[in-house]
């Protein structure tokens, strides 16, 4: 081997070492960014776990109904944790769940907890726990724990092949070139040849091509906005200024309401109220918290109170028909009329609508009792108007429909 051939392969030795020192920082770089999504990801799917479980807690009344655990595991499934459990430190554990049922066996579930928490049987390395406290405000001593994979195997899949897919690339354009020029070197044609450009001390000719394949690519950083989402992950489930439920909650929570009421063929009520002439209240802020506080007297449930805009309430009455909810919202308005306050009148408007036996969107719910109270509004305020559907011509209108 003459002396430009050896040349060409230390050169080409030192290429090969900064290329893999190269693709390891690129491993590394990719490893550190799945990591980072993945509990972006997991965070968010735990609060979405937490705000279902709490939301059925809070229907249902336990743990072990049928409805709980059938609709708890279709929410496990679409998160894909690798295991979620509720317990408290008196009790125990009140709910699991696990992907792997192996993980479970030294676990002993309804007894006290002396160390605060469940010692589960996962690996730290690879997996990440997340944990809360289940319903501040509620039940102060029951928690949730969430354990998440923190890299699976389809995460190293991607990047090895991203690896690979680099590494034949890098043998392609100068490995090749390299084993021409070596050959070539050994007769006149062969030096011939590198002195045209080919490839001169084993370095591959400065094409376009053979340089963008050398230039490392450029990656793309994900934003740290993408790991906040929206308010849930940031507050509890009640406003600390009234302490009732946050207005953008009031949708999900019906939804689950109107499931339950339907599955047992139940009624239910949705009721808005609004305060008359607000804007010419003195200190509005404090008549609304006032109000709140008498509106969350006078219903059973308080998780089933909500904010409605700056002077407003949202009432889901579970198991309760149209006339039964007029009666309820007009006992309020007159506590709310007969309250002292301090030489201030205050009187509501209030607009309804009820389940009646329909099969029906929360949507479509809060829609007739948002447009019965713009229409309370409308006429004067300080009065009562309910949206009442005849169930006989609703079904028959359902009926012609599908047939």
């Amino acid at each position: 081997m003459n002396k430009m051939n050896r040349r060409a392969l230390i050169i080409y030795y030192i290429l090969s070492i900064l290329f893999v020192l190269f693709i390891v920082a690129l491993a590394g770089y990719r490893v550190k960014t799945r990591l980072e999504g993945n509990l972006a990801a997991a965070s968010k799917s735990f609060e979405r776990l937490k705000i279902t479980a709490l939301s059925m807690y809070l229907a249902e009344r336990s743990f072990d109904s049928e409805y709980f655990k059938n609709r708890m595991k279709q929410e496990f499934r679409a998160a894909r944790p690798l295991l979620l459990a509720i317990y408290s430190r008196p009790q125990g554990i009140l709910y699991l769940l696990a992907k792997n049922k192996a993980a479970l066996r030294d676990l002993k579930p309804e007894e006290p907890l002396s160390s605060g928490s469940p010692a589960y049987p996962l690996r730290p390395f690879y997996e990440v726990k997340l944990s809360s406290p289940f319903a501040p405000g509620i039940q102060s001593q029951l928690y949730i724990d969430g354990y998440f994979a923190k890299l699976d195997e389809n995460d190293f899949y991607a990047i090895l092949k991203e690896v690979l897919y680099l590494f034949l690339a890098y043998v392609l354009v100068t490995g090749i070139p390299l084993l021409l020029s070596v050959l070539g070197g050994a007769s006149p044609q062969g030096k011939q040849k590198a002195g045209r450009g080919v490839a001169v001390a084993g370095i591959p000719a400065r094409t376009p091509a053979a340089e963008a394949a050398l230039r490392p690519q450029p990656q793309t950083v994900r934003s740290t906005e993408e790991k906040t989402e929206g308010p849930a992950e940031t507050r509890s489930l009640f406003s600390p200024h009234t302490g009732l439920g946050w207005e953008d909650l009031l949708q999900q929570r019906l939804g689950f309401e109107l499931e339950r009421a339907a599955s047992f063929d139940q009624d239910l009520a949705l009721i808005y109220v609004r305060l008359d002439a607000s804007s010419g209240l003195r200190s509005p802020r404090e008549v609304y918290r006032r109000a709140a506080e008498l509106v969350l007297n006078h219903f059973p449930f308080k998780d089933l109170v909500f904010e409605y805009g700056q002077d407003g309430f949202a009432v889901i009455l579970p198991d309760k028909d149209l006339d039964q909810a007029l009666k309820t919202t007009e006992a309020l308005k007159k506590n709310v009329e007969t309250y002292d306050w301090s030489g201030q009148k205050v009187t509501l408007s209030c607009g309804l609508s009820a389940r009646n036996g329909r099969l029906i969107s929360q949507e479509r719910l809060i829609l007739e009792a948002q447009r019965s109270l713009q229409k309370a509004v409308c006429e004067g305020g300080n009065q009562i108007l309910a949206f009442r559907v005849d169930p006989d011509k609703y079904r028959q209108v359902v009926l012609t429909r599908k047939g």
